[in-house]
This record gives structure tokens, sequence and C-alpha cells, in this order.
């Protein structure tokens, strides 16, 4: 990336859980925290708690970079 930078990013990412449901999204927020709770017990027994996603990933951004100079701007010439 060139150092007369003024903005540089490099690989940014963002994605997004996408729940099916309401009880989808409650049950992502509390599952995880009982198993957590659970592991210790579960260890004991000789047992392992395997961690459920009740959600699908959606990824908007995924390692993207780029870099903004001076007097430059985001639009291109006859695109928006």
């Amino acid at each position: 990336m060139s150092s007369d930078a003024l903005v540089a990013v490099e690989r940014l990412s963002k994605c997004y859980h996408i729940f099916e449901s309401p009880p989808n999204r409650l049950k992502q927020s509390i599952v995880p925290r009982l198993q957590r709770a659970a592991a210790p017990l579960a260890r004991i027994t000789g047992k392992s708690l395997t961690p459920r996603r009740y959600y699908r990933e959606f990824w908007a951004l995924r390692d993207v970079s780029f870099t903004v100079g001076p007097g430059e701007s985001g639009a291109r010439s006859g695109t928006l």
C-alpha cells in the first residue's frame, strides 16, 4: 500500500448472523452459556458438548482492501 495514502484498509470483513426465527436468536444467546457452565461436569462424565449454531452466516464483505489517497473519493466518473 502506498505511503501517501490518507486511508488504508486491509482485509476488512463483515459477517452477519441470519436467524430463521426469533426463538433461534434466543437459543443462540442462552444455550452456549449453559454449555460452558456444564462443561466441567461433562468432562467429569467423559462426555463432550459440541456447540450448535442456530444461525447461518452471511458475509457482506470478506478480505476487502483499499487505499484512498489525497484528492481521491469513492465515486468514479459515470458510476454511482
